[in-house]
């Protein structure tokens, strides 16, 4: 018997109203984490089942992996402003970038990284999410429908939850 798809709830209220939380997710991820650390959705009781859904699974992302090598995600921050600049999946036995870019490194793509370092990024959140979409869909361009970021959300093997630092 197979698993039916989670039905995603419409936003009801704000700049995203009539849209999914996967769809945001997606498409604005800094409005995203910024209501979630403002408490926004704290009295919205319909939505928080999935607002919890969402904000674990964003911070899990499962990276695919080459028959080969273990692959981890790199991210990148410029040294001046402190701002994402980059997302590369590489060997987890690669040495470490060095150089005037400091990186960090985890076991999982996670969608708050440019919100953890600034309060706000816009560009960083762009940057990430083309880079994301290329690494989960082999596409930059890809286009993110509603049916799209609903089933990505929906499919549980597109997660990874060993992490405990992830679990929050």
């Amino acid at each position: 018997m197979s698993k039916m798809a989670r039905e995603w709830t419409p936003l009801y209220f704000g700049r995203h109203k009539g849209k999914t939380l996967p769809w945001v997710i997606f498409h604005d991820p800094d409005w995203f984490f910024w209501a979630y650390k403002n408490g926004i959705f704290k009295d919205k009781q319909t939505l928080r089942k999935e607002v919890r859904e969402i904000y674990r699974k964003s911070r899990s992302i499962r990276i695919p992996q080459k028959r080969s090598e273990r692959q981890i995600a790199e991210y990148g921050f410029s040294n001046r402003k402190g701002r994402f600049v980059n997302l590369e999946i590489v060997p987890v036995n690669q040495p470490q970038h060095e150089g005037s870019t400091p990186v960090y490194r985890l076991p999982v793509i996670d969608l708050s990284v440019p919100g953890d370092t600034r309060s706000y990024d816009k560009l960083g959140y762009r940057i990430l999410l083309k880079a994301v979409k290329f690494v989960l869909f082999r596409n930059s361009k890809c286009r993110m429908t509603e049916k799209r970021c609903a089933s990505f959300f929906n499919n549980d093997s597109n997660f990874d939850f060993s992490n405990p630092l992830m679990l929050e």
